[in-house]
């Protein structure tokens, strides 16, 4: 028989998920990472609370505070067989919610599934990793950009907006305004490893850049990934093609976060590495081909077809400096009469790694 558990967590799923509904009217707690620190619990542990919470919620919504004597833990796992058979998780739910069907239990019936379904079991590892991953990129960029400040991405003494709601579409992670408190930046952020291919991805990534550049406001668009990928080097050198690069346009800006001694950093392409690019592409070495952003069509029943210019444009640009990004930081700096800020910590890590 399982032994007893304390409840109390489901009290607190239910506070912190009333929260979440109601950030609009305190925007300070507009994520679980907040929350948890409001009502003093660790933030992973309240991630998992809220799992369990959420499923419970689908499976079962008429459910009250009376009808949860399981942990989270119970509930957690049980979505994660849901996945696997949602028919043996329904038959699992009321004897997990009475505790009647202890943890071990459960957990031992999630793994006879992985092994009955390593296809699907495999999908379900995919997507925790990407969620892990996704959470890590967060993380790492909300104390980057804390600590370094509009300085970082091109204007003194403006502000960083960090987005306190998720909403339906594809929204920046940050939004940069100058000293006017106009937009001159939109920070979008991204996991680099997809299913589909890097090229497919690159192009939908930079459809988007291009939308929010051309917006009206024209602000310079950033992409900032987890680690450096192959997608990531696709978009460069779609931008080399088609517009945005430093040497055609200067307005897209990628970027990936790095860990060196406990300190967290974006190395951000600039003229140095779309130089190194144009040269591989003049070595035959390219990873886009001019007609792969040309449009391929034919009439009816014909045999021969026509490339059109639907979209872009492509030709390559010639590179005219091969200056770092932190080149770049280092002459902003000298410019004017600029007050300290924690920029220049970020800039003399910057200038010691040679970034």
């Amino acid at each position: 028989m399982p032994r007893n558990v304390d409840v109390g967590w489901y009290e607190k799923y239910l506070r912190a998920k009333e929260m979440l509904e109601n950030k609009s009217e305190n925007p300070g707690l507009g994520s679980v990472a907040a929350i948890a620190k409001e009502i003093s619990i660790n933030p992973r542990t309240l991630h998992r609370m809220m799992a369990g919470g959420r499923y419970l919620d689908r499976v079962k919504p008429e459910a009250s505070e009376a009808d949860v004597a399981c942990s989270y833990v119970a509930l957690e796992t049980l979505e994660k067989i849901s996945r696997l058979s949602q028919p043996v998780a329904d038959d699992l739910l009321a004897g997990a919610l009475a505790n009647s069907t202890g943890i071990s239990e459960l957990k031992q019936i999630l793994e006879k599934l992985k092994i009955e379904q390593p296809a699907l079991a495999h999908e379900m590892n995919v997507r925790a990793a990407k969620r892990q991953n996704w959470r890590a990129l967060i993380r790492k960029l909300d104390v980057f950009t804390s600590q370094s400040g509009s300085d970082f991405f091109g204007v003194h003494n403006g502000t960083v907006l960090r987005a306190n709601r998720s909403v339906e579409y594809d929204a920046p992670r940050y939004v940069v305004l100058d000293e006017k408190g106009s937009i001159h930046a939109l920070v979008f952020t991204k996991i680099g490893g997809e299913s589909r291919s890097a090229l497919a991805v690159a192009l939908e990534l930079y459809d988007l850049a291009v939308a929010r550049h051309a917006g009206g406001l024209n602000p310079a668009i950033w992409i900032v990934f987890l680690e450096e990928s192959e997608v990531m080097h696709h978009l460069a050198e779609i931008a080399l093609w088609a517009g945005g690069s430093p040497f055609n346009g200067n307005w897209l800006f990628l970027a990936h976060t790095f860990d060196h001694q406990g300190e967290v950093g974006l190395r951000v392409l600039f003229e140095h590495e779309f130089s190194a690019i144009l040269a591989d592409i003049g070595r035959g070495r390219g990873r886009v081909a001019q007609a792969q952003l040309l449009w391929s069509g034919a009439e009816f029943a014909a045999k021969e077809s026509t490339l059109l210019n639907v979209g872009y444009t492509p030709s390559l640009p010639t590179a005219t400096s091969d200056r770092r990004y932190y080149d770049v930081l280092i002459a902003r700096l000298k410019e004017g009469n600029k007050s300290p800020t924690s920029f220049y910590k970020g800039l003399l890590f910057y200038t010691g790694l040679g970034i």
